[in-house]
């Protein structure tokens, strides 16, 4: 509990405060960390009577104990166990007003890096956890002990949420924090799969309601100039499947486009079962529906299709007149025989540029 690590940081943070030597003893009566760095390490004999007494010890008269100075010298207790001995070096009269003050806050910060060491560790278990559970096939028994040691009951319905981070100024510490703070995460398991990758899995919530926590912290994200993308996994009705929802999130930042902050399976789904026809026949059906459009034509496309065929706002986000997009329109109509504005041929078209991209995308990785 007491390590030197916490010991230097309790005498830094306390003589900045005291202007006064501090040594922190273990319970061996050695001294972990002091002001005076030729001590560190040497065995204090008051702190020893300190530890078989459990009170504090008053020094007036150093030759009384082994490596010893004038001051104060008190038990550091956590959990009513004593861990240790602080030190205050000076006269006992100046210094003996303050001394409780100095034992309490030195406890204070004990028990502060206790919780900081038990939340790291329980983030750590978490972060087995969902490693474990995107595996094809689980090994069931290490999830219940890990889910066990933390108290903690997964309940059915459960959904994976992916978030890329492109770029992040904080460490994955002070990100957790900032999103354990300002959202809800009630029934959600949170941590990171990597670096860059923050996951999300949440228990006995519905999809609607998974979609309201998620678009709350796509709010705070903005709001710390985050350049991120969520993947949002369905639902999956057995903890062993928490796998595919996985996949699907995956796939949803994978596939989806880039200008969207927020995506779902749902929204990706039939881009995906076009990726699964050969890449010949893709290549042929796009070329063979695309092959006589400019490339004009094509954004046009692609802005309509954002759009939801909203021709006004369509004609809004090219910055042209509802009359130029009516011409650019019947002009890809007449090239390739299908009415971007007729529900079948829409579709034709969508995916023709569906399977346009995925190509493209091939043929940049060869």
């Amino acid at each position: 509990m007491l390590t030197k690590e916490i010991a230097q940081q309790i005498v830094q943070e306390t003589m900045q405060r005291l202007n006064k030597n501090i040594n922190i003893i273990d319970q061996h009566g050695r001294i972990l960390a002091s002001g005076d760095a030729k001590r560190v390490d040497q065995i204090h004999e008051g702190a020893l009577e300190v530890i078989k007494s459990n009170h504090a010890l008053i020094i007036d008269h150093p030759s009384m104990w082994k490596g010893a100075l004038p001051g104060v010298n008190l038990p550091i207790v956590f959990d009513e166990k004593l861990v240790g001995v602080i030190g205050i070096t000076g006269d006992p009269l100046e210094i003996q007003p303050i001394a409780e003050l100095v034992k309490m806050t030195t406890e204070m910060m004990i028990r502060q890096a206790f919780i900081a060491t038990q939340l790291e560790w329980r983030q750590q278990i978490k972060e087995l956890i969902f490693t474990e559970l995107i595996q094809p096939n689980p090994n069931l028994d290490a999830l219940d002990q890990r889910l066990r040691l933390l108290k903690l009951k997964l309940d059915a319905p459960y959904q994976v949420a992916l978030i890329e981070i492109s770029e992040k100024s904080i460490p994955n510490s002070s990100l957790l924090k900032t999103i354990r703070e300002n959202t809800n995460l009630k029934q959600m398991v949170c941590g990171f799969l990597h670096v860059h990758c923050l996951f999300i899995l949440s228990h006995g919530l519905s999809e609607e309601k998974v979609l309201l926590k998620l678009n709350s912290l796509k709010r705070i994200l903005k709001q710390m100039r985050m350049d991120f993308q969520m993947g949002l996994g369905s639902e999956v009705s057995e903890l062993r499947h928490t796998y595919i929802s996985f996949q699907e999130a995956q796939l949803a930042i994978e596939l989806g486009e880039k200008e969207q902050s927020l995506i779902s399976y749902a929204d990706i789904e039939i881009k995906f079962l076009l990726s699964q026809i050969g890449a010949k026949y893709r290549k042929k059906f796009s070329e063979r529906t695309l092959a006589s459009l400019s490339s004009k034509d094509l954004s046009t496309l692609e802005k309509l299709f954002a759009c939801h065929l909203n021709l006004s706002e369509t004609a809004k986000q090219l910055y042209i007149h509802r009359n130029t997009l009516m011409y650019r329109l019947t002009r890809i109509k007449e090239r390739t025989g299908y009415n971007p504005q007729h529900f079948h041929d829409a579709a034709t078209l969508q995916m023709a540029l569906w399977m346009r991209k995925e190509h493209a995308g091939e043929d940049g990785m060869d």
